[in-house]
């Protein structure tokens, strides 16, 4: 009797061992191939005019981000000439706020080639 027990004790322990590590190789598994993704941002653009020029706004889920009054580069403090080069840069900007990049510059170079100098 005290055999049938002690081998009826050790299949269920062997049992208990393998479906636990079945588990957390399923765990392993699911996270494995997951990748992590940043929470959805909502990102708006507004213009305005100033005593410089123009300049533009941008708010990600309703807070102000970017309050640029001047050209975004060493530009002698000037604004934007017209509103729709403000809308340039300020697009391009929201490209890389979607794109989930880490600099949001933009050189002289790059303003240039937008044409938004």
């Amino acid at each position: 009797m005290t055999k049938k027990l002690l081998f009826t004790s050790i299949i269920s322990f062997f049992i208990l061992i393998v479906s636990c590590q079945t588990e957390s190789t399923e765990n392993n598994e699911k996270t494995e191939g997951t990748e992590y993704e940043l929470p959805k941002r909502k990102v708006d653009l507004s213009y305005f005019e100033t005593e410089f020029g123009w300049g533009y706004d941008i708010e990600i889920n309703g807070k102000n981000y970017i309050h640029q009054i001047h050209l975004p580069c060493e530009c002698g403090g000037e604004g934007f000439k017209t509103k729709d080069k403000a809308i340039l840069a300020a697009e391009f900007l929201k490209q890389k706020i979607v794109n989930n990049e880490r600099r949001l510059v933009i050189s002289k170079a790059q303003l240039d080639s937008l044409g938004a100098l």
